[in-house]
Order: structure tokens, then C-alpha cells, then sequence
């Protein structure tokens, strides 16, 4: 009988050594491969991309609050994505669009107060903004990628 206990302590003493899990906490953040919430809880999100309108002029989407809120009650998203072009942002250089900055801010409140993560992303779009004073910045240019016909290569 002694022996069976000191085998089930050695047992037990062997379980679970070695180093400590990574802390995950501490607002939203990456951890083991995974996005979490403030609470290190793994977040599984379920979204769409709202921002279709977003990537021409006036670019903001059509969705209004009452949109947002069917998202998530009716449709179970949990995230959304949202586009903002830097043309929409500065659209001349120097100069920032404070009316349209308040209008993205009101839809990402809209989104928050119906508990949409709200994913966003500024991009450069290849309009006419992509000025002469843009490409200087780029350096010089490079060949432009060219499609491929989609067609299966032979061998030959």
C-alpha cells in the first residue's frame, strides 16, 4: 500500500511541470495564435465588410445605424470591416476632411454601441489622388505585374 502512494505522488509530482502558459491578458491583443479580449478570452469573430461604398466618392457606405444593429441582432455578426481611404481623409495634400473624420467617427460609434468590433483599414487607392507628388515619394518606378492569360502552362 505504501508503495501504490508513493508511486501516485511521484505521478502527480510529474504532471505539469516544466514553463508557466503565457499570461494572455491585457486589452485586445494576439496570444498563442489567437485574437483575445481584454480578459484573455479567445475571440472567434464573425463579420462582414460594410465598407463597399467606402471606395469611391462621397466613401461612405450607406449602412446607417438601424443597418448596424440588424448585423448584430439579426444576423449574429459580432465584427465589422471598415475601409478608409486616405483620398477621403486628406484629399488634397496638407489638408484634412474633419467633416468626413466625423461622419466615420458617428458609424464607428453606431457600431460600438451595438457591440460591432469595428476592424479598419486605411488604404491608398489607385485613383486619380495617386498624384506626381505621390509617385516622387515612391522612389523610382519599377515595371508594372502583368496578368497571366489563366491558361494551364504545357511545358513546352
Amino acid at each position: 500500500m505504501r508503495r501504490l502512494a508513493f508511486v501516485a505522488i511521484a505521478a502527480a509530482a510529474g504532471c505539469g511541470g516544466g514553463d508557466a502558459p503565457p499570461v494572455c491578458t491585457g486589452g485586445w491583443h494576439v496570444c498563442t495564435g489567437q485574437i483575445r479580449d481584454a480578459d484573455g478570452r479567445a475571440v472567434i469573430l464573425r463579420g462582414i465588410n460594410v465598407s463597399g461604398g467606402n471606395k469611391s466618392a462621397p466613401y461612405l457606405a450607406s449602412a446607417d445605424e438601424a443597418d448596424l444593429a440588424r448585423l448584430r441582432d439579426d444576423w449574429g455578426m459580432n465584427a465589422v470591416r471598415w475601409v478608409m481611404p486616405w483620398a477621403a481623409v486628406e484629399p488634397t495634400e496638407g489638408a484634412y476632411d474633419d467633416a468626413y473624420l466625423d461622419a466615420v467617427r458617428q458609424r464607428l460609434d453606431w457600431a460600438a454601441a451595438h457591440g460591432l468590433l469595428v476592424i479598419s483599414t486605411c488604404t491608398r487607392t489607385s485613383t486619380a489622388r495617386a498624384s506626381a507628388s505621390t509617385a516622387r515619394r515612391a522612389g523610382p518606378a519599377t515595371r508594372p505585374a502583368t496578368r497571366r492569360s489563366g491558361r494551364a502552362s504545357r511545358g513546352r
